[in-house]
């Protein structure tokens, strides 16, 4: 930058200069030259003028260059933990089928003893990309859900949160929950299960609406089809909603003449219904500042508002399950006390399933099971898997001293860090950057509750 501000003659290298410079496709062309990328101007002008410019560059472009080296390793370290011995262990014993197994052997959970941060997850997609069969991940507690649905699904893995209602069926209902139950029962209803289904033991514990039902708590509008006004009107009001001047609040609604403007429950918006005669002419998203159209949709599912379902005629979510379905249990003495805890608490048990009654269900409509933490334990010996991970100690609060125990961890090893965005990102390649002069590390945007130790 300094050579162009003294010389601005319009010779081919200065304008090589200028033009490579600004975009940094001359710090990839150094840092990057043993994959191809070369796309800088190759004369020698132009190499010797970007070599000077490489060397007064500010610390930032050579921050953004390492940050460019260790993107190409991206995801190489959930590949090795895929391949691992201790997964092709567990997929073999999954997929056992030989005669040396007996029929009681063969029921066994597998038990896979150790766990450490986030590594329970790691596992799980892991598992689900290999043996390509559903999964149901059951946790103790909810948070850890949340927690698993968002570390799955940025391993790639289509993941869905199956959540606990937060009150009991004859009190105030998380409507918003409900739907998103309601949304992952229609899915395993049409056959199309997502990759990985998360769950607190406590939402398996309450019961679903049976398939007849469903009608009656989620209905979906699409555009073009043939519904007459009134009957949606009727569902609406059967649902719960309330007839408004405008849908400015969830679960209300507004109607003049031929338009219906809905809040759906759950949704950030309301949405504009357009008929014409019986048809579904248009779908409309609102601007709930101007209560005008906004952007046209295809399809809105709409979820009752109040009085969800009859509580007595409930079923298990067992049930809906593929029977392919893989179990896997997270801690399973912690769910046992969560779950004993969450039955103590209800005032009325009207559709809740005790856990042991709940588990004994799900162990006849999944075809395997698996159970993972530190204190599991197998009958089976040979149905037992340690699973190669460590804690990791927390790191100083100080910067350099957390940057010098995460150097000294690297050293002989693989070490990956991953940023939840990608401003995280570039501000841990500038840290690394300036104080560690030469590493292994890896830099990914990646969301990772925990980190762990994985030394197989």
């Amino acid at each position: 930058p300094s050579a162009r501000g003294k010389n601005r003659r319009r010779s081919q290298s200065t304008r090589c200069l200028r033009r490579y410079c600004r975009t940094s496709t001359c710090s990839r062309y150094w840092a990057c030259n043993q994959c191809g990328n070369r796309t800088i101007c190759h004369c020698a002008s132009a190499k010797r003028l970007i070599r000077i410019c490489l060397a007064i560059a500010s610390s930032s472009l050579v921050r953004r260059r390492v940050a460019l080296c260790r993107k190409v390793q991206s995801m190489q370290w959930f590949d090795r933990i895929r391949t691992s011995k201790c997964l092709d262990r567990v997929t073999a014993l999954l997929s056992d089928s030989s005669t040396s197994v007996t029929s009681t052997s063969a029921k066994l959970p597998i038990a896979m003893v150790g766990s450490a941060g986030s590594s329970t997850s790691v596992i799980v997609a892991a598992i689900a990309s290999r043996m390509g069969v559903p999964i149901l991940l059951v946790t103790a507690h909810r948070d850890e859900a949340d927690e698993a649905v968002a570390e799955i699904s940025g391993l790639g893995i289509s993941c869905e949160l199956f959540p606990a209602l937060e009150s009991s069926f004859v009190g105030q209902e998380v409507a918003e929950q409900f739907g998103e139950r309601i949304r992952v029962l229609r899915r395993l209803d049409a056959k199309d299960s997502p990759s990985v289904i998360v769950a607190p033991a406590t939402a398996l514990m309450q019961g679903v609406p049976a398939i007849a039902d469903m009608h009656g708590v989620i209905t979906t509008i699409r555009k073009g089809e043939q519904l007459p006004r009134d009957s949606i009107l009727a569902w609406l009001g059967q649902g719960g909603y309330e007839r408004m001047a405008t849908a400015e609040i969830p679960g209300s609604f507004a109607v003049r003449g031929g338009i219906v403007d809905i809040f759906p429950v759950g949704a950030i918006t309301s949405v504009r219904i357009d008929f014409f005669g019986d048809d579904v002419e248009r779908i409309f998203e609102i601007d709930l500042a101007t209560q005008a159209a906004d952007r046209q949709i295809e399809s809105i599912d709409l979820v009752r508002a109040g009085g969800l379902f009859d509580a007595d005629r409930v079923e298990p979510i067992a049930s809906r399950l593929d029977p392919r379905t893989l179990l896997i249990l997270c801690e399973t003495s912690e769910i046992a006390e969560q779950s004993r805890g969450y039955q103590d608490r209800l005032s009325d048990g009207r559709g809740v399933v005790p856990w042991p009654d709940t588990l004994r269900e799900l162990h006849k409509k999944c075809s395997k099971t698996i159970e993972t933490g530190t204190l599991v334990r197998s009958a089976d010996a040979q149905r037992q898997v340690d699973v190669p991970v460590a804690s990791l100690n927390p790191f100083p609060e100080v910067m350099p001293a957390a940057i010098e125990v995460l150097a000294q961890m690297s050293q002989g090893n693989d070490a990956v860090v991953l940023c939840e965005t990608s401003g995280d990102l570039s501000r841990a390649g500038e840290v690394l950057a300036a104080h560690m002069q030469s590493t292994t590390l890896s830099v990914e945007e990646r969301h990772m509750h925990r980190g762990f130790i994985w030394s197989d």
